[in-house]
């Protein structure tokens, strides 16, 4: 995949200095469903590149959004093995809050 520098630079910024990634981290992306017009798939893709780049394995996970309550447990279900939580979903001004993500480090976008 090829992104411009400056999506590059701020996935960078994003990894490092939000998440405070480090090589070996297991990062889940909670993506939301780009049909629904929030986010697109570029960033999910470029966040994840730069996430591999950095030594991090990396899950997606495409979510529908906040209206469907199923899709909070999904996210806590697939976070249990993950140490960062990247949310690009709108489903992450709600679950960030959930005990279930404590101990690990999320990132709102």
């Amino acid at each position: 995949m090829t992104v411009s520098p400056d999506l590059a630079a701020g996935c960078r910024n994003m990894l490092i200095n939000c998440a405070a990634l480090e090589a070996g981290d297991r990062v889940l992306i909670v993506q939301e469903d780009a049909a629904l017009g929030w986010y697109d798939t570029e960033m999910a893709g470029a966040v994840a590149e730069m996430a591999r780049d950095l030594g991090a394995s990396v899950t997606t996970l495409v979510v529908q959004g906040p209206e469907v309550e199923a899709e909070a447990l999904r996210v806590d279900e697939a976070s249990a093995d993950h140490d960062c939580i990247i949310y690009l979903a709108r489903l992450g001004d709600m679950s960030r809050f959930e005990a279930s993500t404590d101990g690990k480090t999320r990132v709102m976008s």
